[in-house]
């Protein structure tokens, strides 16, 4: 259609990114919410009138809702697909991302999170969207992987695109940006590969792979409450034009996330710097970034390769976790019995609850002084764990009567399973009331769950 070729200056802008989750409201200035209210929406769709032709064709894009069969094959097919950049940046070790019908933002780690999305260019014209004259479906996938010592992160990106139909048969122009590059409030872009912007010209036979070494501008005061989310921050750009077309002289941004779907590329930088001390006159640097939304998993692995000073303690919680349910249950306070389990499976990954930690002092001393008060062993051993919110001097039990234990095990235990989970909390950046899981292994190989 002539008037099509006529389209000088129409660029259509997608950013993908999401509303940020309950889970990233922790810091208490700043709130996330809050400063990306400028970046962040629900709709899915962008449009622009052609302003030459006095609106008679309008260049729109807009997100799908993936079929996941769909993209797993897709993905098989662009990585076979030739790359349009000439710089060659294809990561080594991307995985395909795991989408469902109802999630096309997965976790995959602690410190990975990848998304896949479907997105339909097209044309359509009398300012009348039944009258498409022509459609491309292109194909978007992205990872980030943080660094849990460091405020910084690595965004990959794959674009890819089918062949194009009727007036859109020759392709269509897309250009991609980080949004860390273009909303610059909380993250920056460091290192862009290839350079961003370019408008390259998809067919249907080529893919472009971006990646990207991203930080946060200013890294978060100490402390847990000053934890800086990143949700409406993370994602990227597609800007899409007609063939042909000059750098555009009218922008559209749609002003938010067209995601649609309320996922979330998640992530959450905090900083546990220590002041100085006896031990560390200059103090310790302590920070870094995951993805909050993940729940981790913290083993006691007392097998002889591995940790085999923790036995007891790991004997403890594999008998509150799989012991015997029909085991006599005991008075308040006193021991419970060897193989009895707790009314609640606490931290078991399969059946029961997660655990949460606590990083209030009162409450781990609370806990500390239910579980182990004076008068018990000085190497008394509580389940679930002091540091965690579902301790002993929980004051919202999910059942009546104990739903905790002690138990008396060697000193060299409980320091094995004290710089264990200290390690854990260290390197999956798990602040307070984070929710992570926990299984104990004995030293014949036996598990917990």
């Amino acid at each position: 259609m002539k008037a099509l070729k006529s389209i000088i200056a129409i660029l259509i802008t997608l950013i993908i990114t999401a509303v940020p989750s309950a889970a990233m409201a922790q810091q208490p200035s700043g709130s996330p919410g809050k400063d990306a209210g400028n970046v962040l929406s629900t709709k899915r769709e962008s449009c622009q009138p052609n302003p030459t032709d006095g609106g008679k064709t309008t260049w729109c894009i807009k997100e799908e809702k993936g079929n996941p069969q769909e993209l797993h094959k897709k993905f098989a097919e662009a990585r076979n697909k030739k790359e349009l950049s000439a710089q060659k940046v294809t990561p080594p070790e991307v995985p395909d991302c795991p989408v469902t019908i109802t999630q096309s933002t997965i976790p995959m780690s602690r410190l990975s999170i990848c998304s896949a999305k479907i997105y339909n260019v097209f044309v359509y014209i009398d300012n009348d969207p039944r009258k498409i004259v022509g459609t491309q479906k292109f194909y978007n996938w992205q990872w980030i992987y943080y660094q849990w010592n460091a405020t910084q992160w690595h965004h990959e990106s794959l674009t890819a695109a089918d062949a194009g139909k009727d007036e859109l048969s020759g392709g269509s122009y897309m250009s991609m940006r980080s949004l860390c590059s273009i909303f610059s409030e909380r993250c920056q872009t460091a290192r862009s590969n290839p350079t961003e912007a370019f408008p390259w010209l998809f067919t249907g036979t080529q893919k472009v792979i971006y990646d990207w070494q991203e930080k946060l501008i200013q890294d978060p005061l100490p402390g847990y409450e000053y934890a800086t989310a990143l949700g409406g921050y993370l994602g990227m750009e597609l800007s899409s034009s007609t063939p042909g077309s000059e750098p555009p002289t009218q922008t559209i941004i749609d002003n938010g996330s067209l995601d649609g779907f309320g996922q979330n590329l998640d992530g959450r930088c905090d900083n546990a710097d220590t002041a100085p001390s006896e031990g560390h006159p200059d103090g310790t640097i302590n920070r870094g970034c995951v993805d909050q939304v993940f729940t981790p998993l913290l083993e006691y692995d007392a097998r002889p390769d591995h940790n085999p000073l923790v036995q007891e303690v790991a004997k403890h919680i594999y008998d509150r976790q799989k012991g015997d349910p029909s085991a006599t249950p005991v008075a308040d306070g006193a021991p419970t019995p060897t193989n009895k389990t707790l009314p609640t499976r606490w931290g078991v990954g399969t059946i029961g609850r997660p655990l949460h930690r606590t990083q209030d002092e009162s409450r781990i001393t609370a806990n500390r002084n239910t579980a182990c008060p004076a008068g018990r062993p000085v190497s008394c051993d509580e389940w679930p764990m002091a540091s965690t919110r579902e301790g002993a001097a929980n004051p919202e039990p999910p059942v009546d009567g104990q739903d905790w234990s002690w138990r008396t095990v060697p000193r060299a235990a409980n320091d094995s399973q004290g710089g264990l989970t200290g390690d854990f909390y260290n390197k999956n950046r798990v602040l307070d009331g984070d929710a992570f899981w926990l299984r104990a292994i004995l030293n014949d190989g036996r598990a917990s769950w």
